[in-house]
């Protein structure tokens, strides 16, 4: 009968903890047919692609005893992000998995947005992949895993948009304003329609959208933004709460 072959010892091609999709080469260092427990190979290469415990075996008619064991770990992918907008001038990634940051790109091109909702200014198609950083062990300590790119959002102004936008209208007092540009120094004044003023209020970056809260009669009243370059005027409608 043959001799009980000596246990194989095996290594990996590569770092053993990396994002979901990828793999790792592991090898054993005997020439005799080689089973491997997590994968249906039958050679001395295999390619690992789940999380777990990997060793091997080799047969001569006799199976050897477990080599070493190499411990992979896959990291899970965040959720494929869904492009929603949220505002006039205004694109959110929603998704099941919040990211540390995200890949914005226009048209198929990068864009230097990293944050979950962003100021559109440009119409065409937006995409966005959320990326996820894990602490791993040296050499590698950190590992960035990308979810799928979202499905494409076309984005268009609306017809006639003077780059001024405050939503919902009417409303009972809470709105939401928001400028095509964004602005320095730009105040947000809102008035009777015989030219009182009831609010106003200085913004010294205004680059998103911002929100007030008006507490005042119902009716008709005029809703202002201006600064050095730029005045814009709406008609509002308060109801009553």
């Amino acid at each position: 009968s043959n001799p009980l072959p000596a246990a194989p010892r095996i290594s990996a091609g590569g770092v053993t903890e990396f994002c979901q999709g990828d793999s790792v080469q592991l090898c054993s260092d005997s020439f005799l047919e080689t089973g491997w427990n997590l994968t249906a190979d039958r050679t001395k290469r295999t390619q690992a692609v789940k999380t777990g415990n990997f060793f091997a075996t080799v047969t001569n008619g006799c199976v050897s005893p477990p080599s070493n064991s190499i411990f992979v770990d896959t990291r899970p992918l965040p959720s494929t992000p869904v492009i929603e907008r949220v505002g006039a001038y205004t694109l959110e990634a929603t998704g099941n998995v919040a990211g540390d940051d995200y890949n914005w790109q226009l048209g198929g091109q990068p864009i230097s947005f990293r944050t979950q909702a962003i100021k559109v200014v440009s119409e065409g198609e937006y995409t966005v992949k959320t990326r996820l950083e894990y602490q791993v062990s040296a050499p590698v300590n950190r590992l960035a895993c990308f979810s799928k790119p979202s499905p494409g959002f076309k984005f268009t102004f609306e017809p006639g948009d003077s780059g001024l936008s405050v939503y919902p209208n009417p409303s009972q007092g809470q709105v939401t304003i928001e400028t095509k540009i964004d602005l320095m120094d730009a105040t947000v004044t809102i008035l009777t329609l015989d030219g009182r003023v009831i609010f106003s209020e200085t913004i010294s970056t205004f680059n998103a959208r911002n929100r007030i809260d008006l507490i005042t009669a119902p009716g008709l009243y005029l809703l202002q933004v201006q600064n050095e370059g730029f005045r814009q005027t709406k008609r509002i409608r308060i109801e009553p709460r």
